[in-house]
């Protein structure tokens, strides 16, 4: 009796659209099951639907005899396939039922197809974090197979998850390493595939990275596509043509291919695609002042994107919203999104893209040592190289408990997080409610990763790390005169004149009252003194009309820039450009100084 309900419990849990999912676990492994797997790897789901119906093909042949393998496959399946089309709430029933099995599979190779597909379904899901210890398992494994297709799947695997937690330098440095694996496999979907996350990477930072460049590497990408065609590849491909030619400024190009790719992702029900289009879109719309229509895309993409539980996806829409409504004059709803978009699903969090990047460098350098030696082999050195029975036993567990201690560590780290929330949950807030200028506890958060990238700067390089100081002059008489209101817009219109100026990758932090701080990675002192002094020329030259009321505002500056990278230190830097401030506030005001530290 309890046999038969647990049966139809598992079947209740995993109903739904279609008979994805429907199937109990387990069956002696069959020739056609086989086959039905050896088929779902050869199609890697570049076709949804063909992929749906061999899932279900696979999913007629499991019952609860079947072994292992059969069982955490179809399961692993089952949630990639939901994942891919948007069904969150089915796509874990079944990860978490793929778990039951996944201790027992028989080989390597199937551990590695199964990680793989773990981990693909886990990031579509948006849970880039929990992607982490099922990398770091497929790296570990891949290496010690010699398997060169999943080193570069790992590798590439690791740039997504960069890529997604916005840290394109370490992103760029994993696919770099997994296009040249692929090329030499002569794999020309990968290679593809990695040309396109690379690309994408890339226009994240357009100021960094030229988008021409990233347009080549697009149009490449989809040239190798066209030998190996894939419906979604080619959406993708629509998508951020659509971007790239956004920051080339031809908007028109951008805008048909933008539409192109939501017309493809529409049609393959593809929503977190759907959404980032919506995103792209709404950019655009807001670029060109069609704010109508930039309303309603931004609007209907923040309800996909609720629907499917992408908290990041969210978390970006709120922000599109919040600048419509501002620039709109309807204020109340633009800082409710605001507001939203800071207390979105910390999954997005700054805290934890810090302990993922803490973790990810740790992988990284386990990686390099590993490659060294498979270089090693390739130049005919593998007899010295070859490690006893013994020593491969020693190692593979080492690289268990290293896996599971990770694993563990990032769970600690998720608790400790979601608990410590609820206590200090405004002083986590990502910016100043009245400016949108990032608040203080947010840089000091930042300091490990501000080292972290630091210390990736050659040592030949004149660029360091750098903090501007900012201080109003004469700020009291204008609340004293016209009152606060008059204050709190000056502030405002003076973050937006700063923001014009400074460089994406610059941070802006309101410090207190009128007192603000900018970290500025990667610059020269040249650039340094030019930067400071086209933000005091601008401040001083902008006319601040308040109520019909003409203002005048200057600023003193003072700025450092850290000499000595091995000894970095977030205070001494702000410390010292407080120190130059002062300095500016003694010559008369209105001026900037400042120096190495």
């Amino acid at each position: 009796m309890y046999k038969n309900l647990a049966l139809l419990l598992s079947l209740i849990l995993l109903s739904g659209t279609g008979s994805v999912g429907a199937k109990p676990p387990h069956q002696v492994v069959s020739p056609s099951s086989k086959h039905i797997i050896e088929q779902i790897k050869e199609l890697d789901f570049k076709d949804l639907d063909k992929a749906q119906s061999l899932i279900e093909q696979l999913g007629s042949t499991v019952n609860e005899r079947s072994s292992a393998d059969d069982s955490a496959l179809y399961y692993v399946y089952c949630g990639r396939i939901h994942a891919y089309l948007g069904d969150v709430d089915k796509a874990k029933v079944c990860l978490k039922q793929s778990e039951v099995y996944s201790k027992k599979l028989s080989t390597p190779e199937v551990q590695m197809v199964y990680l793989e597909s773990k981990a693909i379904s886990t990031a579509r899901l948006g849970e880039f974090l929990n992607v982490l210890p099922l990398a770091k398992q497929l790296v570990d494994i891949s290496l010690e197979q010699n398997h060169q297709l999943y080193i570069g799947k790992s590798y590439a695997m690791m740039g997504v998850t960069y890529l997604e937690t916005g840290l394109i330098e370490l992103s760029e440095d994993s696919f770099d390493k997994a296009i040249e694996i692929f090329r030499e496999l002569g794999d020309i979907r990968y290679e593809a595939r990695i040309l396109l996350n690379s690309a994408t990477n890339r226009l994240q930072d357009p100021s960094r990275y030229d988008p021409q460049e990233s347009l080549n590497r697009l149009l490449s990408a989809q040239e190798l596509y066209k030998k190996s065609p894939s419906p979604r590849a080619v959406g993708h491909i629509n998508r951020m043509l659509g971007v790239s030619y956004l920051h080339l400024n031809d908007y028109e190009k951008s805008a048909f291919y933008l539409d192109k790719a939501a017309e493809t992702a529409l049609k393959q029900n593809y929503k977190p695609v759907l959404v980032q289009i919506y995103r792209e879109q709404t950019n655009l719309y807001l670029i060109t002042n069609k704010l109508d229509k930039a309303l309603e895309i931004a609007s209907t993409g923040l309800s996909l994107s609720r629907k499917i539980e992408h908290s990041q996806l969210e978390r970006d829409l709120n922000f599109l919203l919040s600048e419509i409504y501002e620039r709109k004059g309807q204020k109340r709803l633009a800082f409710e999104h605001l507001k939203e978009a800071v207390n979105t699903d910390k999954d997005v969090s700054d805290r934890r893209i810090y302990e993922l990047t803490t973790s990810i460098e740790h992988s990284l350098r386990a990686q390099r040592e590993q490659s060294k030696i498979l270089m090693l082999e390739k130049k005919s050195l593998a007899k010295e190289l070859q490690l006893s029975k013994a020593e491969k036993r020693i190692q593979s567990q080492v690289s268990i408990f290293m896996g599971i201690g990770l694993f563990l560590s990032t769970l600690l780290a998720i608790f400790y997080y979601k608990s410590k929330l609820t206590q200090v949950k405004l002083d986590l807030s990502l910016r100043d409610q009245l400016t949108g200028a990032y608040r203080r506890g947010y840089l000091i958060e930042q300091a490990a990763a501000i080292n972290s990238r630091l210390s990736r700067i050659p040592e030949s390089s004149n660029n360091s790390v750098a903090a501007i100081m900012i201080d109003c002059d004469n700020f009291k008489p204008i609340n004293d005169s016209l009152g606060h209101s008059a204050g709190d817009y000056v502030l405002v219109e003076l973050v937006k004149v700063i923001n014009d100026i400074i460089r994406p990758s610059d941070t802006l932090v309101r410090w207190g009252g009128d007192e603000f701080v900018i970290i500025c990675e990667d610059i020269p002192v040249p650039a340094l003194k030019a930067l400071c002094e086209r933000i005091r020329c601008q401040i001083a030259s902008k006319d601040f009309t308040f109520e019909g009321n003409p203002l005048s505002l200057t600023c003193s500056i003072g700025y450092s820039i850290l000499k000595n990278r091995s000894e970095f230190s977030l205070d001494d830097i702000i410390s010292a450009a407080d120190r130059y401030l002062y300095e500016s506030k003694k010559d008369g005001k209105n001026t900037s100084s400042g120096n190495w530290i």
